[in-house]
């Protein structure tokens, strides 16, 4: 048979001989793979020609005259060039898989995204000298631009400021600065950039007299280049649109923003907190707008890196997991009640009244995650705040009955059972004798006592605890006082304390939902709302142990009570002490466990995630 397969020639090198070319065998194309292979078998096979005698000239003239079937070309790849100067392209490498071709291409079509860069330079993972930059489509802005003041083994220095090389070299593409607040972690630096860097600076009022004041020891106030901003009013630089959004703070006219850029929108809220009651007289953080943007959408959320949670937002954070079925002694390994148990003393009990009742609730739900005399000297620190009337202070020295506190008071009491019953009993007395006639509690703002369906929420939640909701002369209990604010829609009203008017008052709402829930369950005959005794609280795992051991039963353990299985777990160890700040003023309490606990379980998680 070896007569039948000669040895191939170059058939190129015999026709330069005025050789006829022999015929030769066509090349085999790869075998069709995944689905071309149930196509192929669909196709005939062509029969390969036997060698012939010499074919006589008649025959070779309809030979000429017969096309000769087209070779199949081989498939190109989507991303390889197509041919050429007629040359052909190469075939796919054997093994290779070609995707399928998409019937309309144009609906997978994708915008490119279009970056954004943020570059924190300086306050990052430090206390201090905040400065962000951002930058998109060639334009950049600067948020805030402070200091910081030197550790003790910083001998010789007197501030540091950030590093404006980055700053510098791209000054011709700086549109401008924004700040945020008057605080000097967030300007304190800006006479050293503007010697260098005459910047456009955005800023509320206030700040920019601040600023003006410390430019003024530098010789440079006369020279700076200043924008009063307020709240709502967008400002539009290059591809940028800034849109300031009030804040509070412990200093007025701190300001959050929401920048707005091609690359979509990045919420930097500087230094902020919810107080609904500041001390100031400034006005409360405007949720509703930064609810809004969240509605819409936004690409990232730049919260003050230096911020630090104290003892009551731990409290807050520990009652509303409770509440609802997590274990604050596990939140992505971090202990939240080992956070208030080694919390610096001093800054623990300068906590308001009622932040110290809600602590006993954890005390009592989780006795063993508090050490020492911490519980008893909590306790004390509730009692050393109760005045000869009966009623309580917002803090122990204060010089003036809260109604508000003296209920969170008889709260946290309540728990103990009878061991401090004289003093609820006179928190009680001085409670109900502050009911006018439609049954409502006053403060007193400074302008004379004013009715305010809060302090009447709070009251009822203590009564509802006790078991009884009193009523005064006209037959009006505190549940008649609460629904005199309520709306058709669920809302509740609030007396503004600047103009005296009824207004809505998120923070109004959320309180006398919770007094309604509390003395829902006291006619229902459950538990007290801030008794967490009947809490099930799931134990959560730790990282490591989410996935059971080979040959564990996993199936015997979640046969196993609720309450057995959190007396089994040990609460994660942490070595890392608590790093808390200074109370804040006007401490809410625990506002809706329905609504905010959803809401302070997710920002635990968040915030635990990040660091």
């Amino acid at each position: 048979m070896e007569e039948f397969k000669p040895k191939r020639k170059n058939t190129a090198q015999s026709a330069q001989n005025g050789q006829s070319a022999p015929h030769t065998r066509k090349p085999r194309t790869p075998k069709p793979q995944g689905e071309n292979a149930a196509n192929a078998q669909h196709k005939p096979r062509p029969r390969r020609p036997c060698p012939a005698a010499p074919a006589t000239a008649e025959q070779n003239a309809a030979a000429q005259s017969i096309p000769a079937p087209r070779p199949r070309r081989p498939r190109q790849n989507q991303n390889s060039a197509a041919p050429q100067n007629g040359q052909a392209a190469a075939p796919r490498p054997q093994g290779q898989r070609r995707g399928r071709r998409p019937k309309n291409p144009e609906h997978l079509e994708m915008t490119p995204a279009i970056p954004m860069h943020i570059c924190p330079l300086g306050g990052l993972g430090e206390v201090g000298k905040n400065i962000t930059l951002y930058e998109c489509q060639g334009d950049m802005i600067l948020i805030d631009c402070g200091l910081v003041f030197p550790d003790a083994d910083m001998f010789g220095v007197d501030l540091v400021i950030p590093d404006f090389t980055y700053v510098l070299e791209n000054r011709d593409r700086i549109k401008g600065l924004f700040i945020t607040h008057g605080h000097e972690d967030h300007i304190g630096s800006l006479p050293y950039l503007l010697k260098k860097f005459n910047v456009p600076i955005y800023a509320a009022k206030l700040t920019i007299g601040l600023i003006k004041n410390k430019l003024e020891e530098h010789g440079l106030a006369s020279s700076a280049i200043f924008h009063e901003i307020r709240p709502r009013q967008k400002v539009t630089l290059g591809c940028f649109t800034v849109e300031p959004i009030h804040v509070n703070h412990s200093i007025p006219d701190s300001l959050a923003f929401a920048i707005d850029c091609p690359a979509g929108v990045v919420i930097h809220t500087g230094d902020f907190k919810v107080d609904y009651t500041p001390l100031s007289g400034d006005a409360v953080t405007d949720l509703p707008t930064i609810a809004e943007y969240g509605r819409k959408g936004v690409l990232a959320l730049l919260a003050d890196p230096a911020a630090k949670l104290i003892p009551s937002d731990y409290i807050r954070l520990s009652l509303s997991l409770t509440a609802i079925g997590i274990d604050p002694r596990n939140i992505e390994g971090n202990d939240l009640l080992e956070k208030i148990d080694q919390a610096d003393r001093e800054k623990y009990f300068q906590m308001s009244t009622g932040s110290l009742a809600y602590a006993l609730a954890l005390m009592e739900r989780y006795p063993d995650s508090f050490s020492g005399t911490l519980k008893e000297d909590t306790i004390q620190k509730i009692l050393d705040a109760q005045q000869a009337d009966g009623s309580f202070e917002y803090t122990a020295g204060a010089g003036f009955s809260d109604p508000d506190s003296t209920a969170q008071a008889m709260q946290g009491l309540l728990l103990l059972g009878d061991g401090y019953a004289a003093e609820v009993q006179a928190a009680r007395d001085w409670l109900a004798a502050q009911m006018n006639e439609d049954g409502v509690l006053a403060i007193d703002w400074g302008t004379g006592p004013t009715p305010n369906p809060s302090s009447t929420a709070q009251a009822l939640i203590a009564f509802a605890q006790k078991g009884e909701v009193p009523a005064n002369d006209q037959e009006k209990t505190l549940y008649d006082g609460i629904m005199t604010f309520a709306l058709d829609n669920g809302s509740f009203l609030d007396t503004n304390w600047q103009t005296g008017e009824l207004e809505y008052n998120e923070y109004a709402t959320g309180q006398c939902f919770q007094a309604l829930v509390a003395y829902s369950r006291m006619v229902n005959g459950q538990s007290a709302l801030f008794d967490l005794s009947d809490a099930a609280v799931a134990p959560r795992p730790k990282p490591e142990d989410e996935k059971p051991e080979s040959g564990s039963s996993s199936s015997q353990a979640s046969s196993e009570p609720s309450s057995a299985r959190e007396e089994e777990s040990e609460p994660p160890a942490s070595s890392a002490a608590a790093n808390l700040d200074s109370p804040k003023t006007g401490d809410m309490g625990l506002v809706s466990i329905a609504a905010v606990g959803l809401i302070a379980a997710a920002a635990a998680v968040v915030l635990y995630r990040k660091k």
